[in-house]
């Protein structure tokens, strides 16, 4: 119990903590003294004056607890506590007697259930098989929480959301992964012993039924061994703070649920006034749910119903009188074998499904299994508690057969099995299905990414047989991708500039195959140019003393497939004058022999050009020069003006020669500019002669640091003449 006192929280807390003093015995009542129920208990105990707990802030509350007991079969797994919660006031003058009323604040009703539910009576209590593998979950949250646990997944318990019930705590024997079972078996779910028998099947379980007046489910927490509130902070920090539902503890390594020693809080609350002289009711039911045979699900099922019958029985004002309204027919339960228009290869088939459990306390289940070749009129064939039926005379081959299950209990309740009636096919020889035939890509360039593969549908001679295909993709030496389809197309999206291969392979339910002939195609979305290339004679700013000239270049590739490259090697002795071009026919070689003039300066790159007519140039697109003999811009003999020759080659790398003319003795001033109009580098001649010079640019500025990629200026100043010119300098 907790709540505010002057705005600080308290908490009195039974079990350990001791935070209770007994005010009278347990007290026994059977036969006529009994009011209620076979057998009933009165106890009383409060917390005004608690000796052995020393630190103890009383809330002042006396607790007058009841108990009811029945030995009928519907009620003799589970014990019915009723709580009278009474606010009697503290004790002042420490007579250890409440002798002063105080009322409470926001009043808190708290359940802290620990079951260490695999515990055998010579176990000890802290074996390692008795509460190191419990679980612990509230019904407040869906049953989705069964599906972690491997051991419960996949079964049709039958439970719904009207089962869902947040003032339920569930504590199971899950599998403790550090230990085997008794006999061998690495799980120990439910702890099975050496003859296989469970040895803790059952589910255990605590229900608020009712409260008086009503309180609703505040929270609800797991705790352990480790971790347990100690003290009223942690109480109220690690608990009643937070508002919440949790769900079960998954380990998130192996997301499975994680075993542990745990305590599960359940909270209900608050009050907002608990005046003093007041009574707060509250009742609850204590109860096992046991499924000696299959334990799981089963026990979980047996505990949601015996609780149904206590809650029925507090509703009910402890009148047993109409108790068998609650019987619940069998539970719903699927046809496993043979599966939905499935063939069967034998004329003598047997026929399985599923046990229908039944929730209701020693209730048995019988079967009966009808099946003939009308559906709409089917003949009993068989009757009685197997979950299975082998037929002894044979069925007719190739032939369609319906049946289905009715599970009926000694009530007389029926339950018939879920959707509704299913068919088989005889068939004792399977036959596969037709060879598919590839439609397309088949021998072609896509030109997209995004491939439909289609074929043309396979047929199977079996009547109601399905077939399903498997396509296979592929590039050479590489292994293959696959996709499973039900259909005969589908878009797979591929790597562009590629070949792929690809078949189908097409299989019928009995895995009956056929294999379709292998395919080829080539994907290419987006048209390509041939990769860069880059040429190898002659070199750049080359002398060359044979008018012969055999123009060498690497091979390129162009990333398309099946695209062929062509060169065109182009030549120019003015590189800014297309009339200067000249053109070679196309090559699929690397080497081509042109004659040119001698004594001429010449400008020169490769063309590689592929089927889209998409052009590559060599060398990134850098024009590359040379010189056949000797060659000056400006000529030869005496000059008879001031100039300044166009540099060449230009633009140029790593080298550029810049030529002038002096027709009188001059001093020389040759500069070169960046764009901003700093000077990067310069000459200085004095009293040159009359004649033509050249000057050799390496790209280096005045510190012998190279400039960057870009445009620049070279200025002569000779005399009374001055000019200007561009340039450009390409790394």
């Amino acid at each position: 119990m907790s709540a505010f006192v002057n705005g600080q929280f308290h908490s009195t807390q039974g079990g350990y903590d001791n935070e209770f003093s007994p005010l009278t015995p347990v007290t026994m009542f059977t036969g006529d003294e009994a009011i209620k129920a076979e057998q009933e208990t009165h106890a009383e105990y409060y917390d005004v004056r608690v000796p052995s707990a020393s630190d103890h802030f009383p809330l002042g509350l006396k607790i007058i607890e009841r108990t009811y007991a029945w030995s009928a079969e519907f009620a003799s797994d589970f014990i019915i506590y009723e709580y009278d919660i009474v606010n009697v006031g503290i004790d002042t003058n420490g007579d250890g007697i409440p002798d002063t009323d105080r009322d409470l604040d926001d009043f808190y009703f708290t359940i802290r259930f620990d079951a260490d539910v695999s515990k055998l009576p010579h176990w000890g209590a802290e074996y390692r098989f008795s509460n190191q593998d419990d679980h612990v979950v509230s019904n407040g949250v869906n049953w989705d929480w069964l599906e972690t646990f491997p051991q419960m997944r996949g079964r049709d318990h039958g439970l719904t959301m009207d089962d869902i019930d947040s003032s339920l705590i569930i504590m199971f024997d899950g599998d403790n992964p550090e230990h085997d079972a008794f006999n061998g078996h690495p799980c120990d779910f439910g702890n099975p012993a050496e003859d296989g028998t469970l040895q803790s099947p059952g589910f255990i379980g605590i229900r608020v039924l009712k409260t008086e007046p009503e309180l609703k489910p505040h929270s609800f927490h797991a705790c352990h061994i480790y971790n347990d509130p100690g003290t009223d902070k942690e109480t109220w920090d690690r608990m009643l703070s937070d508002p919440t539902f949790e769900e079960l503890i998954i380990y998130p390594r192996t997301g499975l649920p994680y075993p542990m020693d745990y305590r599960g809080i359940l909270t209900f609350g608050p009050l907002e006034k608990f005046l003093a002289g007041d009574t707060l009711k509250v009742t609850t039911a204590l109860g096992v749910g046991s499924d000696p045979d299959s334990g799981g699900v089963y026990s979980l099922i047996k505990l949601v119903n015996i609780m149904g019958y206590a809650k029925y029985i507090v509703d009910h004002d402890f009148d047993l009188s109409g108790i068998d309204v609650l019987n619940t027919k069998p539970g719903n339960f699927n046809l496993i074998f043979p599966a939905y228009q499935m063939p069967v290869s034998k004329k003598t088939p047997l026929l399985k499904w599923q046990r229908a459990y039944d929730p209701d306390p020693q209730d048995t289940v019988t079967y009966s299994l009808f099946c003939g070749v009308n559906q709409e009129d089917l003949p009993l064939i068989y009757k009685g508690t197997k979950t299975y039926y082998e037929f002894e005379e044979p069925l007719q081959d190739k032939s369609v057969y319906y049946w289905k299950v009715t599970a009926e209990d000694k009530a007389g309740a029926i339950r018939e099995n879920t959707d509704d009636c299913f068919s088989f096919y005889v068939n004792t020889e399977n036959n596969a299905p037709s060879v598919p035939e590839l439609i397309s890509p088949d021998s072609v360039v896509v030109r997209h990414t995004e491939v439909t593969f289609l074929w043309e549908p396979s047929e199977d001679p079996d009547y109601w047989d399905h077939v399903r295909y498997t396509l296979y993709w592929w590039e050479l030496e590489v292994n293959p991708d696959s996709v499973n389809l039900d259909t005969n197309y589908t878009k797979i999206t591929l790597e562009d500039n590629s070949q792929y291969f690809w078949k189908v392979k097409v299989y019928d339910t009995q895995k009956a195959c056929s294999e379709s002939k292998t395919s080829v195609f080539w994907t290419d979305s987006i048209p390509e140019p041939p990769e860069d290339f880059t040429s190898i004679f002659p070199e750049n700013h080359a002398t060359l003393q044979s008018n012969d000239v055999t123009f060498i270049w690497n091979q390129t590739t162009d990333p398309d497939p099946l695209d062929e490259v062509y060169y065109k090697v182009v030549v120019a002795s003015d590189w800014d004058d297309q009339e200067t071009y000249i053109y070679s026919e196309l090559t699929t070689d690397t080497t081509l022999a042109m004659t040119l003039t001698i004594n001429s300066q010449y400008y020169w790159r490769v063309e590689a050009w592929d089927s889209d007519s998409l052009m590559t140039a060599s060398n990134s697109g850098h024009v590359y020069s040379f010189v056949l003999g000797s060659v000056s811009v400006l000529g030869a003999g005496i000059p008879s003006e001031f100039q300044l020759a166009q540099n060449y080659p230009n633009p140029f790398n790593p080298v550029t020669v810049i030529e002038y003319s002096l027709p009188e003795m001059s001093d020389v001033t040759l500069l070169i500019y960046d764009l901003k109009g700093n000077v990067i580098q310069q000459w200085n001649y004095s009293n040159q002669s009359v004649g033509f010079y050249k000057v050799t640019w390496d790209g280096s500025n005045t510190y012998g640091n190279k400039v960057s990629t870009g445009i620049y200026f070279y200025r002569i100043i000779a005399g009374d003449f001055t000019q200007t010119k561009k340039m450009v300098f390409m790394k």
